[in-house]
């Protein structure tokens, strides 16, 4: 994107820049003047009709309001106010108070001038030509202005404000004494005549460290204000056709970016923020190219923290400078880099190697935010002219409030009971800072436990009959930084479908492990010893027991097993043994031992009453008992009974008060 350019901070002369809710002051500066000759007495009067009102008189546009000082001066006393020694100094002048309950500001901007000298730029070259250029510029306020060109002229060349932008290119043999001055048509506006300027002979021989151009055109200032932006600022000829940008990505061929760019602030939008750009400007005169020095950007790529030390790291930036063929473009090139730390407010220079790309800074205050750039300082000679400049990086700030450090990722969790789940881990997250406190989290971000050293983390109000529990956990540092979540585990829930089929849950409950296998543990009913009564490979997660050998209930749980061997439970369940009974058809109590006695067979574990009884053909009760061990050996008062038909009833109460009843027909023979 092509360039634009851009004002210097603002600030809060900024409508955009200031507070929310804030109102538009108002103030007069007396004379209603806006430039004068240095010392400038000044003199304020409010037209706001606030309160509180008060002046900065050398706004920078770098305070925030909770900066600015609270000296009241409401009608402002006289201030003196100075120029530079040799070129104009503009002031910004802010007004603040208060208006209606709310913020107010205002700005306005005045300029002091040390004498007559305009704003304009004189260039040589061959030693046998000078151009003079007078821009159009808010500091160029004159009525006339008048050139004295150095060639024995008896008049100064005068030029109308009218015909700004003035630019003219004399043949003339250095070296030349010039002087360009401006005037007002009132005389009282006039400041000192300024001093006159000579332009040397320039031969390498006269100036072996490079001739000292003010006007030779130079980007004084790369500053990356983000990763894909970057501010230029750069002085030169004021010529109105203005200079040609160049740009490359870093070892590759220059491009044009556009025409007509005169010196100031520019802004440009940069396509990689993982390259850095070079740029150098151009413009054509009556003696040819008129090159600057390539100045490139720094860009900074990381501040990683690791445990008390930030490690940065930026780009390389090239040992010499190169013209847009690529060949050799200056004599030689100085660099120094120094790295600019601001922790909390407090800034720190930290000169490193200028060819360092790597620094680490240790033993950080990790209670502090520290905001990190890199300057890198370039100087040396093109062809027979100075250059330096500026290139600072974008910044980069680290807070550890905001700051996770590495996992814990050996963790895992298995079923204690119905209501209670175990978190196992062991600290493998490599973060060598003291830790603080370990925190458990279910899986909705809720916390429900925490411990100060590495021991099995506890939910008591776990739901394993019913669910898969899940869970990740955290680590809170010296620094007071909580660490990335660790990988989610989830118990195992088991349950039995209606046909009494083992159903499990396929979640992983190891945090950095995966399954290997499952067992079926079968758990006794009376003794409750477990034992393995099946396996199955991972994301197998069914299974049909055998129920026969049950009396009352079949108990189970899994076993995962994981491929280091760490070992996860499920919850246990229950399933409901039937009551089976059966009454023989018939029976032959004859002595053999075989067959003698009329019992009942069949599953007796929940039975928790029974009662049996006996007729005959006639309806007689001839024998009953309630003991599920006793049987009818066929004998009725000691006597054998006859062989024939009989007819018995069946009570049995189970163990959820379920009663069967069964009524039928046996036959004894003998």
């Amino acid at each position: 994107m092509l360039m634009q350019n851009i004002s210097k901070a603002q600030g809060l002369c900024d409508a955009n820049n200031r507070p929310a809710g804030s109102i538009e002051g108002a103030f007069e500066i007396e004379g209603n003047i806006t430039a004068g000759c240095t010392p400038l007495a000044v003199k304020l009067h409010d037209k706001s009709g606030g309160t509180d009102i008060r002046y900065d008189f050398y706004y920078d546009g770098s305070k925030d309001a909770s900066l600015l000082d609270m000296i009241n001066n409401k009608d402002s006393s006289n201030n003196a106010l100075f120029s530079n020694a040799n070129s104009i100094r503009v002031y910004k002048i802010l007004q603040y108070g208060t208006k209606n309950g709310k913020p107010m500001y205002t700005c306005k901007t005045i300029s002091v001038r040390p004498n007559n000298q305009p704003i304009f730029s004189y260039n040589s070259c061959n030693n046998n030509s000078v151009e003079i250029n007078i821009p159009v510029a808010n500091d160029n306020d004159f009525d006339y202005y008048e050139i004295n060109w150095g060639d024995g002229a008896i008049l100064p060349e005068k030029i109308n404000k009218n015909s700004l932008p003035y630019s003219k290119t004399k043949s003339l043999i250095l070296p030349k004494t010039i002087k360009v001055e401006g005037f007002f048509n009132n005389s009282k506006l006039n400041c000192a005549s300024p001093a006159s300027i000579t332009i040397p002979f320039k031969i390498p021989t006269l100036f072996p460290n490079g001739y000292d151009d003010p006007n030779k055109v130079n980007i004084d200032k790369i500053e990356l204000v983000s990763p894909n932006e970057a501010k230029i600022s750069f002085h030169g000829s004021f010529d109105s056709k203005g200079y040609e940008l160049f740009e490359k990505e870093q070892g590759k061929a220059y491009k044009s970016k556009g025409k007509n760019y005169t010196p100031g602030d520019y802004s440009i939008e940069l396509e990689d923020s993982t390259k850095s750009y070079c740029f150098y400007l151009d413009r054509i005169t009556s003696c040819g190219s008129d090159p600057s020095a390539e100045l490139c950007t720094l860009p900074l790529f990381s501040v990683d923290l690791q445990e008390k030390n930030n490690n940065l790291k930026w780009s390389t930036y090239p040992n010499t400078i190169t013209s847009f063929d690529d060949r050799n473009y200056g004599r030689y090139l100085d660099k120094s880099q120094k790295i600019i730390e601001i922790e909390n407010t407090v800034k720190k220079e930290i000169v490193v190697n200028k060819n360092l790309t790597t620094y680490t800074k240790t033993n950080v205050d990790c209670s502090k935010q520290q905001c990190y750039r890199i300057e890198m300082e370039t100087s040396g000679q093109l062809y027979y002219y100075k250059y330096s400049g500026i290139s600072i990086s974008n910044k980069i700030c680290v807070d550890r409030k905001t700051f996770s450090p590495p996992s814990i990722n050996d963790v895992y969790v298995t079923v204690k009971n119905e209501n209670t789940t175990e978190i196992i881990f062991q600290d493998d997250s490599q973060w060598k800072l003291l830790k603080e406190q370990y925190f458990l989290f279910k899986k909705n971000e809720n916390k429900i436990d925490s411990t100060d050293y590495i021991k099995p983390l506890l939910d008591i109000n776990a739901e394993t009959l019913n669910n898969s529990e899940c869970y990740f956990m955290k680590y809170k540092d010296e620094c007071g930084s909580l660490s990335e979540p660790s990988p989610l585990v989830c118990s195992i829930n088991l349950t039995a479908n209606i046909n009494d089929e083992l159903i499990w849950t396929s979640f992983n409950p190891f945090g950095n492990d995966s399954i290997e296998s499952y067992e079926i543990i079968s758990i006794n009913e009376i003794t409750k010893n477990e034992s393995n009564i099946a396996k199955t490979k991972n994301g197998e997660t069914d299974f049909k027991p055998n129920l026969d050998n049950f009396e009352t209930e079949a108990n189970f749980k899994i076993r995962s097993i994981s491929q280091n061997g760490k070992e996860s439970y499920s919850n246990n369940i229950s399933i409901p043994i039937e009551a089976i009974f059966f009454v023989p058809d018939i029976f032959s109590p004859d002595g053999n031992n075989v067959n003698d006695s009329l019992q009942i067979k069949g599953r007796f574990g929940r039975v928790t009453k029974m009662y049996m009884s006996i007729y005959n053909l006639w309806g007689e009760k001839i024998y009953e008992f309630n003991q599920k061990d006793k049987a009818w050996n066929g004998k009725i008062n000691g006597k054998n009974a006859q062989e024939g038909i009989y007819i018995y009833y069946l009570k049995i109460i189970l163990n959820n008060n379920e009663e069967i009843i069964k009524k039928g027909r046996f036959q004894l023979i003998r």
